[in-house]
């Protein structure tokens, strides 16, 4: 074989394996994505972003957290919720009537689970920073910051200790 015939031949199968790798890591990550949980396919493919993704999971604690359930707390109240978070014991919550009927809904409800059973702690508007104080002395900071989200908004973060949310 002459060098050029070689030199090409070389480029080709260079080229070659070059758009295979591509094709086969393309598919890897397609892969990855049908197979992952719905938080991970949610979540950027970058390790960076994944990790801010994990903090900021940390704070917006999932329901399955609770000592009580959405469903006893909408039986509690005597109708169906129209907003729900819940970190251990405490809750927010809106009931769907008043969140379908309210223009700039103000009022969101704190409940407590005691004693097998939620108890209402009291309404706060939405629109302030609350302290544990304010709500209760046993709510701990974290399951305030969990469950009040203008306590994690850029505007209140730095007076309430709350990690933002992004």
């Amino acid at each position: 074989m002459t060098l050029n015939k070689t030199r090409s031949l070389s480029i080709v199968v260079l080229v070659s394996l070059s758009l295979l790798a591509s094709c086969s890591s393309s598919n890897s990550s397609e892969a990855i994505a049908t197979t992952a949980s719905p938080e991970t396919s949610t979540s950027s493919t970058s390790t960076t972003e994944l990790a801010t993704t994990t903090t900021s999971t940390t704070i917006a604690v999932p329901v399955s957290n609770c000592a009580g359930t959405e469903e006893s707390l909408a039986e509690f109240v005597g109708e169906p919720l129209g907003f729900f978070v819940c970190d251990t014991e405490w809750a927010s919550f809106m009931t769907k009537e008043y969140a379908q009927t309210c223009e700039n809904c103000e009022s969101i409800t704190i409940a407590r689970w005691v004693n097998g059973t939620w108890k209402e702690i009291g309404n706060f508007n939405q629109y302030s920073s609350l302290s544990p104080g304010e709500v209760s002395s046993k709510i701990s900071k974290e399951s305030l910051c969990a469950i009040w989200s203008t306590n994690r908004s850029s505007e209140f973060a730095a007076k309430t200790g709350c990690t933002p949310d992004i």
